[in-house]
């Protein structure tokens, strides 16, 4: 089982792929630039200029966030043999919970951000559908580097 701080290590990398597939990927294919919620957070909670005002403070917050979800993972994760299988069986599952609890709980309570289950016209900030798929890719490379012990 990894550390603490190898899932920490392995965090890291997710949320920084997963912030870069939001910023220079899914957002330019829709045509709408999503703001990411940890900068929403920054604006509503810490700030007082405009989220996209903290676009920077805001991802590297989200890294760190991301990080400390990556060491919850490696300690609470069983030991399973490396294989393929063993990414998915558990890191679409780790993904989707992180996607469910974040999206509800996270984006409409804490930030009011009103949602809808439409992912087409909808940025990933606002569509429940975009939001989870985001947090399932996060959850395979996170499951992935502790499985294969590259952390």
């Amino acid at each position: 089982m990894s550390t603490f701080v190898g899932g920490m290590i392995a965090g890291t990398v997710g949320a920084v792929i997963v912030t870069l597939l939001v910023v220079f990927i899914i957002d330019k294919i829709a045509e709408k630039e999503s703001i990411l919620p940890a900068s929403l957070f920054i604006s509503k909670y810490i700030g007082n200029k405009d989220a996209n005002e903290y676009r920077n403070q805001g991802a590297l917050l989200g890294v760190i966030y991301g990080s400390l979800v990556g060491g919850f993972v490696a300690v609470i994760l069983p030991i399973v043999s490396p294989t393929i299988v063993n990414i998915f069986v558990w890191g679409v599952p780790v993904g989707l919970m992180i996607g469910v609890i974040g999206s509800k709980f996270w984006m409409e309570t804490v930030l009011g951000v009103e949602m809808s289950w439409k992912g087409i016209d909808k940025p990933i900030m606002r569509s429940h559908i975009k939001f989870i798929i985001v947090n399932i890719v996060y959850g395979i490379v996170v499951v992935g580097m502790i499985i294969y012990g590259i952390v």
